[in-house]
This record gives structure tokens, C-alpha cells and sequence, in this order.
């Protein structure tokens, strides 16, 4: 579908990412806020995801995220604050248990569904996803 993917762009991302710090702040695990990288093609990724693409990703204090990915501005919305949640998170617990489950012989693909940091960071984008479209939804879509 991606017919809106002509109006994605890295100022939409910075704009979604700015809500996020206003909306939930700093870290406590990470001292500054995270750098961003934004890039116009589809994630690459080992696992399979429903449409084939990786939408973002956080690691070493910088999201990442994927436009081409994407078929909607609240769809993006919901990548950024999942992304941001994962920033508000702590990494070592994350590797932590991903380790233990790891360990414990679960495959890397069935980790990245159950582990429970990726399943707090889609609860998160599900109950904020819709009111950070809804509030930005005219600067989104504003052609500049």
C-alpha cells in the first residue's frame, strides 16, 4: 500500500520525537536524550515481520527508524513511541533477560515476540499511538 510514504520524512520524525520527550521525559538509564536516525528504505531484519520490514530499532542511545516501513503517519507515531519507550527502558535488563531466555533455548525470533520489554514498548504504542496522531495529526500532514 505505502501510499502515503511520499509525506514521510525525518522532519515528521523529529516532530513525533519532540511529543515524546515533552510527553515522557528523560531517562533514567541514559543521560541524554536519544540521537535519531531516520532512513528512507525498509528496515533489514532476520526475523519475519508481517510485512517484510523492520519499522525501527533503539540500541546505543539512538533510534532508528525506517520509513519506507511504514504505511501511515499514525502507523510512524506509534514506530517512534515504541522505539522512545525501549529509550526509557533499561538496557541491561533487557539483555538480561533476553540471556535467561536465550539460556533457557527459546529462538531469537519467538524472544523478540515474548520478551517482556517488547511487549510493555507495543503496549505503550497502542495507548499512546493514537492520541500523539491525533495531536499532531495537522502538522503531519502540513506540506511544507
Amino acid at each position: 500500500m505505502k501510499s502515503l510514504i511520499h509525506n514521510l520524512d525525518r522532519k515528521k520524525v523529529l516532530l513525533i520525537l519532540e511529543w515524546c520527550k515533552n510527553q515522557f521525559g528523560r531517562s533514567r538509564y541514559v543521560r541524554k536524550y536519544p540521537k535519531l536516525r531516520v532512513y528512507r528504505s525498509t528496515g533489514n531484519s532476520s526475523f519475519e515481520y508481517k510485512d517484510g520490514g523492520l519499522f525501527g530499532t533503539y540500541n546505543l542511545g539512538t533510534i532508528i527508524i525506517y520509513l519506507g516501513s511504514h504505511d501511515s503517519m499514525k502507523e510512524l507515531c506509534k514506530t517512534v513511541i515504541h522505539e522512545y519507550r525501549h529509550y526509557l527502558m533499561s538496557v541491561r535488563e533487557y539483555r538480561s533477560l533476553y540471556k535467561d531466555m536465550a539460556a533457557s533455548g527459546s529462538d531469537p525470533e519467538v524472544i523478540s515476540h515474548i520478551h517482556p520489554h517488547e511487549k510493555e514498548c507495543r503496549e505503550f504504542e497502542e495507548k499512546w499511538g493514537g492520541l500523539c496522531f491525533s495531536q499532531l495529526r495537522k502538522k503531519l500532514y502540513k506540506k511544507d
